[in-house]
């Protein structure tokens, strides 16, 4: 097979619904493209809404709890961070893997290495490096052909790991209608057939034991729309790079409970009930709670862009 010749598709035939073959309660109306929970009512009714947004999302719902102000740079102010280079990594490595999973879903056999490894160079690299507005934009901390071939690397020491995945879909768009006055959007970044398990690819410049907090509410908005477990499929970048999932731990899986999923839509009516007063309150300018100096690195220049000019930092 050319490289050329190749064309994944990313949405899922009309009215055909692998995800639920048995939905009893008829909580979930999957269409083409998104599924979308139509029968979830919110436990906490959201009353004078003035927030100025049309959506949410679980990256959202973290920058939000971690520190009101940054969210209010970044989704109301529209003040975009510059890309660093572990974001830009992560695309790569991402779109890397997704090609060979597109090529698997299609052809419903293996990837060959060298077909990756020639995509990336061809494709994945080039398209990457445009979205995040070219090499100038990028705070890169090596240099920019190192990051490159890190890249392959980290694609290479993963392809193994897709003769044991089974893809329905790649990069699975969803929007789930809580009954709250914005829906929840994004994209889990593998679905497998039979029930198995959803994906989520991360990569990590140390080796994590366990999930990081982030990701595990990132796995529970998932949940609320395919009701699995998630494993985190985590790809160190380090000297050596390696792969752990929940093949070797079963801390890379965030389980799937009934009871969890009614906490979680509970977290996300709170968190928006709660932007939505301090918008009501202190309005798009005034500087919204600092609560990130409770969080030593989170609150760093390296993860914040909005640290040069945030009041607690003024000394």
């Amino acid at each position: 097979m050319r490289i050329e010749d190749f064309q994944a598709p990313r949405e899922i035939e009309q009215g055909f619904d692998p995800f639920f073959p048995e939905d009893p309660e008829g909580l979930v109306h999957p269409d083409a493209h998104v599924s979308t929970l139509v029968k979830a009512e919110s436990p906490i009714p959201i009353e004078n809404w003035v927030l100025p947004i049309d959506h949410f999302s679980a990256s959202s719902l973290n920058m939000l709890e971690i520190c009101p102000r940054q969210w209010q740079q970044r989704y109301l102010q529209g003040r975009k961070e510059p890309p660093g280079q572990g974001l830009v990594l992560g695309s790569l490595t991402h779109s890397g893997i997704e090609f060979g999973l597109d090529v698997k879903l299609v052809t419903e056999a293996d990837p060959d290495l060298e077909d990756m490894v020639t995509y990336y160079h061809d494709a994945v690299w080039p398209q990457t490096i445009d979205r995040y507005g070219g090499e100038g934009e990028v705070v890169w901390d090596d240099k920019p052909e190192d990051v490159r071939k890190k890249g392959v690397e980290l694609v290479s020491v993963y392809h193994p790991r897709i003769t044991t995945l089974q893809p329905e879909a790649i990069e699975h768009e969803f929007r789930i209608d809580l009954g709250l006055q914005v829906p929840i959007t994004g994209y889990i970044d593998l679905v497998q057939a039979h029930g198995r398990p959803s994906i989520d690819f991360k990569t990590s410049s140390k080796r994590r034991p366990s999930l990081k907090p982030d990701w595990r509410i990132q796995g529970r908005v998932y949940q609320l729309v395919i009701p699995r477990p998630v494993d985190f499929h985590q790809i160190t970048t380090g000297r050596t790079p390696e792969v752990i999932t929940g093949l070797e731990t079963d801390e890379m899986v965030e389980p799937y409970s009934e009871r969890i999923a009614i906490q979680t839509k509970r977290r996300i009516a709170e968190a928006l009930n709660e932007a939505n007063r301090f918008y009501a309150e202190l309005g798009p300018d005034d500087d919204w709670p600092m609560r990130g100096i409770h969080h030593d690195w989170r609150c760093s220049p390296k993860w914040c862009a909005y640290r040069k000019d945030c009041p607690v930092w003024q000394t």
